[in-house]
C-alpha cells in the first residue's frame, strides 16, 4: 500500500500571486518527504467551485 501527499495548489489568498503560492508547495512536498510519504500530487480545481467554497 502506498500513501501519496495531495495538495491542491491553488491559493485561496486572493492577493498571493503564484509565483509566491509555488514555493510553498514545493516547502510541503519537502516536508512530505521526512515522515516518508511514497510521493506527492498536485491537484487543482476550477476557479467558479472555489467561490461556492468561500461563500461568494
Amino acid at each position: 500500500m502506498t500513501f501519496p501527499l495531495l495538495t491542491l495548489i491553488t491559493s485561496f489568498d486572493e492577493a498571493k500571486s503564484p509565483a509566491r503560492r509555488l514555493p510553498e508547495v514545493v516547502d510541503s512536498a519537502v516536508l512530505g518527504e521526512e515522515p516518508g510519504f511514497d510521493g506527492f500530487a498536485v491537484g487543482e480545481q476550477v476557479a467558479p467551485v472555489l467561490r461556492q467554497w468561500k461563500g461568494r
